[in-house]
């Protein structure tokens, strides 16, 4: 397979949809509730559909193997991106947010169905978990600064964790799932990635990008998400006993810009929803040349 090929028209093919959705946010024909509306099919209808489809096969204990210490994997790169986030951003909370927590839904589902397969799905999934965990609780504290409102009800609350749950009782389970059903799984799951990327074109339609770009904390902190972590993620993700396939999900879900929670946190506890905002669209607009060329990097070490 032709990796790189792939992901680079797969990139290309991501940032004209995101240019639908913002001419479409600048030309009003879709507001802010339209968007949030949008992103909520998203969330709660295509991406779990995905996910669920990606467990809807027969048990194979080595990809529940493979699926565990992936999740270790990413568990750890998270880690290892709070560490250094601390350490190189000691007194901007938003940024070390910005750094650690990536827009792996959104971003990684796509770039895995086009590059790899459905089937990798599964692994992305998996990413999917152990992100959403770490933001509703040391995401959250970043933010807020109060410990009590991290939330574990959030966390098992979530769409992507309700479907991965559902999905693992489909993967060890004798079930299979009728026509019908699996027929509207994957006609739900197919309007992910168009949905997805217009939501980010009208995420970034709504900034002030061009002020941002006046922002040097938002080209340190993006070069800390889209290249450090990223590239040390590689070095890390090579120590551990998967295939090449299963540690370039993980890279892609690493790799992957700023998520779009940062903004939405922000607004919620009385942040700076403007950096915030500013580090999630920008992050997203050079994470279509950064991604590529990080992961050409990367492959010979993986």
């Amino acid at each position: 397979m032709d990796v790189m090929g792939t992901l680079v028209q797969t990139v290309v093919s991501m940032t004209a949809m995101m240019a639908v959705g913002f001419v479409l946010y600048r030309r009003r024909l879709v507001d802010n509730d339209g968007v949030a509306q949008i992103s909520n099919v998203v969330l709660f209808v295509a991406s779990p559909s995905v996910v669920m489809l990606s467990f809807a096969r027969d048990f194979d204990l080595q990809r529940l193997v493979d699926g565990g210490v992936g999740s270790l994997a990413f568990a750890l790169i998270t880690v290892a991106s709070a560490v250094v986030a601390l350490v190189l951003l000691p007194r901007d909370r938003l940024g070390q947010f910005g750094v650690v927590f990536t827009n792996v839904g959104f971003i990684g589902i796509p770039i895995v169905q086009s590059v790899l397969g459905q089937d990798y799905v599964f692994f992305i999934s998996v990413a999917i978990a152990v992100n959403v965990f770490a933001i509703w609780t040391y995401g959250v504290w970043l933010v807020s600064s109060d410990m009590s409102q991290v939330s574990l009800c959030k966390v098992l609350a979530n769409p992507n964790v309700i479907a991965i749950i559902l999905g693992l009782v489909l993967f060890v389970a004798p079930i299979t799932l009728p026509v019908w059903l699996s027929g509207a799984l994957t006609a739900m799951g197919n309007l992910n990635t168009g949905l997805a990327m217009v939501v980010l074109g009208a995420y970034v339609a709504q900034t002030d990008v061009r002020s941002l770009l006046r922002d040097r904390r938002i080209y340190y902190t993006c070069f800390l998400r889209l290249i450090v972590v990223p590239l040390a993620s590689a070095l890390l993700l090579s120590l551990f006993p998967l295939s090449t396939e299963v540690r370039l999900v993980m890279l892609i879900g690493a790799a992957a810009p700023t998520g779009a929670l940062a903004a939405m946190l922000s607004r919620l506890y009385g942040g700076d929803y403007r950096y915030a905002a500013g580090l999630v669209s920008v992050s997203t607009i050079f994470s279509m040349v950064t991604l590529p060329l990080v992961t050409a990097v990367a492959l010979p070490i993986l």
